[in-house]
């Protein structure tokens, strides 16, 4: 009976441990996300910066 409750011991820790990293590989894995989502966001609107500074650049050198 001692080896058995020491097994079922084991056992749940080791569940809660495995669920302990699931949870923290899951916020690593949304904190991840979330930054990718803020670097796209960064980089279109320098995209969009440049593209439009290009634009008046453009139309400035064709009026001259």
């Amino acid at each position: 009976a001692d080896l058995d409750d020491k097994r079922l011991f084991l056992q749940r820790l080791t569940r809660k441990k495995d669920e302990s990293t699931i949870k923290v590989n899951y916020v690593k894995a949304l904190n991840d996300y979330d930054e990718a989502q803020l670097v796209f966001v960064f980089r279109l609107c320098l995209y969009q910066h440049y593209t439009i500074s290009g634009l008046h650049m453009n139309q400035h050198e064709r009026s001259l």
